[in-house]
């Protein structure tokens, strides 16, 4: 978890929030987010408590900012709700990576709201769906990989919005399923979905890279709670690094080296 906020911080994308998600232009509920973190990442012994108040006051001010959104019957849009969640979960991750009491304490009692608004997400992004899975479908056309550029970069983009939902969705998932109180279950955003888990796509430099990528080997397109039927026809090299961080909280640390070493004798 720590390293996905340092990726975020030092590179401006991670795991779950895509290099050009956002390029246009970054939801002010994630630049308070990432100037927290970077305050965070930087602090010191003599700045901690400052920062750590810093941390606080941002999350109630996205508690306090959307609250008042609702009060005012303001819609949000598929990507407000995708925003917000990543912050809130980014200020979650700071809180249980820090490693005191309070902050621990802090960041679980966040749960609630981060499960309410990943439902709300993922309600937002069924509404959406007709539409994503129209632009998506032009893959099927061969006017796509052309060189046509724009019908390539329009279903990129679908791909990146809608595979960012999926692995935020699947975070905020993970994070209750590593945290929360087991004797209770874990709340929330419960069910299944399907992702992309092919090496390289993610991080697909441009439209043209990443259709001709699609075409030329299959994306492994994988149901969520069968993650680890992948270790059966695929070796962890073609697995991303989203996928493989998966498979490592939900295998042992000995199942992970036992597939690595099988794949690679039947590679060599």
């Amino acid at each position: 978890m720590r390293s996905w906020l340092k990726d975020w911080a030092k590179r401006g994308h991670n795991i779950f929030i895509h290099k050009h998600l956002y390029r246009s232009e970054l939801p002010s509920c994630l630049e308070d987010a990432y100037t927290a973190l970077t305050a965070y990442l930087a602090k010191t012994e003599e700045t901690e408590d400052m920062v750590l108040r810093i941390i606080e006051n941002r999350a109630a001010s996205l508690h306090q900012q959307q609250s008042l959104m609702l009060e005012g019957f303001e819609r949000l849009d598929l990507m407000s709700h995708l925003s917000r969640t990543q912050a809130l979960l980014i200020y979650t991750l700071i809180r249980l990576v820090d490693g005191s009491p309070r902050q621990r304490a802090l960041g679980e009692a966040a749960f609630s709201t981060l499960d309410q608004w990943c439902q709300e997400m993922r309600d937002a992004a069924l509404t959406e769906a007709p539409r994503l899975y129209e632009t998506l479908g032009q893959l099927r056309s061969n006017d796509i990989g052309g060189g046509s550029g724009r019908a390539e970069f329009a279903v990129w983009q679908a791909w990146i919005l809608s595979e960012s939902l999926r692995r935020t969705w699947m975070l905020v998932s993970g994070t209750f399923y590593v945290y929360h109180d087991k004797t209770n279950g874990w709340p929330g955003c419960s069910g299944f979905l399907m992702f992309t888990t092919r090496q390289g796509l993610w991080e697909a430099p441009n439209a043209w890279r990443w259709v001709q990528q699609v075409r030329e080997q299959n994306p492994l397109f994988q149901q969520s709670v069968n993650l680890p039927g992948l270790m059966e026809d695929t070796s962890p090299a073609e697995i991303d690094s989203f996928t493989n961080q998966l498979l490592s909280i939900l295998l042992s640390p000995e199942d992970m080296t036992r597939w690595a070493t099988r794949t690679a004798q039947i590679e060599g």
